[in-house]
């Protein structure tokens, strides 16, 4: 069954693209908390992240946190210019530790992944 990508997306879909868009680690957490969701924790403690619907069982102080609704975050893991747009227009906040977000790196996830990634 394909991911869903817009209003409909599902926790599960929102952490599949999280793990297909986040994949080396950073130096720090990053929470994405999505309207009607469970927030979705990026631990990029380690050489690779650890991408996961439950919070790390240590808080760290090098965290960042973003707030927005599952179709504009599913379209910044699809990339182009998403992000930019989505952080300008006021659709993402973002709060916490801004050191991660020069850290981050983030590969674009093309749809076809994306509809590629469940039960993985």
């Amino acid at each position: 069954m394909p991911h869903r990508s817009g209003p409909d997306a599902t926790t599960e879909d929102l952490v599949a693209g999280a793990r297909l868009t986040f994949p080396a680690g950073f130096g720090g957490a990053l929470t994405i908390e999505v309207e009607g969701a469970v927030p979705i924790h990026i631990d990029g403690r380690g050489e690779r992240c650890v991408v996961t619907s439950v919070a790390p069982e240590a808080i760290i102080t090098s965290r960042c946190t973003w707030r927005t609704d599952g179709e504009t975050l599913m379209r910044i893991f699809r990339g182009a210019r998403a992000f930019e747009s989505a952080y300008l227009s006021g659709r993402l906040h973002i709060s916490g530790d801004m050191a991660i977000m020069l850290r981050l790196q983030m590969e674009r996830a093309p749809s076809a992944r994306l509809s590629d990634t469940r039960g993985r």
